[in-house]
Formats: C-alpha cells, structure tokens, sequence
C-alpha cells in the first residue's frame, strides 16, 4: 500500500490532473458486478467532505485466479465510514457517464482522531436531521442522542422535514 509524500488533495483540486497524488475519505458504500470474463468489478464512492470520487477496481479471473474470493477479501477489509488514502489515475469514466473516477493503485486506512466538544459551555444543537428527514439527514436518532450525551450537551433539537412519529 503507498502513502504519498505531499499530503492531501480535495476533491476540487484533482480536475485538472491525469493523476491524482493522495486523495483522503470516507467510505460511502460498495457495489459488485461480475462481468462477462468472470472478472469482478467493484465500485464505491469515496467523500472528503467537500466532493467525492468514484472508486472503480477490477478483480481478473485470468491466470487461475478466484476473482470472487479476491473481491471478497478485499471488502472484508475495508468497510463503510472507514476513512481511506487511495493513490491513482483519475479520469472521467465513460461507463458511468464520465464522473471522475479513480483507478486506485494504493489503498490505505487512516485513523482519524474522533471529534471532541471541549468547550467549557456546551451548546444546545437547536438543527439537528436524522434519517426520518429524507435527503437532508442520514443519522440515527439513537446515534445522535449518544453523541450529544457523549459530548456533555443537555439536549438537542430534531428537526426532521414532514415527518410525525
């Protein structure tokens, strides 16, 4: 697995480059297909906050290899939410209709300090969606409950769209 030199890159930044030096994210979610050679395709989508990549990896059948056992292997290694450094080509994509799409030629995890509220007076978050509020929310409400009390607040507002629970 390679780990570039020069640091991050976001998503804007790539557009104008054949190659994209390090591009870090989070793992959104994977898709599978198994193509006419046998080969397996997977793709998912990598999000840094600002903009995010398609990531395309092909898996060959060729050569006496288990393309399904390799695939498999290699998404039990990763998994959605892990944060990510993938190093590759980027290039528009003309099966997916040219969304820049990285071929990866290293992938690494990266750990990523978990988010503290250290303020001395703790707010109350009074704009809060979860996944009740379609498009604008992906959070459970149980998850955002924990957080609040992990981060000593005293309450939250939900404000999920057309919802009545």
């Amino acid at each position: 697995m390679l780990e570039a030199a020069s640091g991050r890159i976001g998503v804007d930044s790539y557009r104008n480059y054949a190659i994209l030096d390090a591009k870090d994210g989070k793992l959104i979610a994977f898709n599978e297909r198994e193509l006419r050679t046998g080969d397996i395709a997977i793709t998912f989508n990598l999000c840094d906050g600002s903009g995010g990549l398609f990531v395309k990896m092909r898996f060959s059948a060729r050569d006496g290899n288990d393309a399904k056992a390799d695939a498999k292997q290699f998404k039990s290694a990763l998994k959605p939410g892990m944060r990510l450094r993938i190093q590759g080509n980027v290039a528009p994509d003309r099966f997916a209709n040219d969304e820049m799409t990285i071929t990866p030629a290293g992938i690494m995890k990266i750990d990523v300090p978990e988010r503290k509220d250290n303020a001395e007076i703790k707010r109350v978050e009074l704009h809060c969606h979860t996944k009740m509020s379609k498009m604008d929310g992906l959070t459970p409400m149980k998850d955002l409950v924990k957080k609040a009390l992990k981060w000593g607040h005293k309450a939250l507002a939900i404000t999920d769209h057309g919802v009545v629970q």
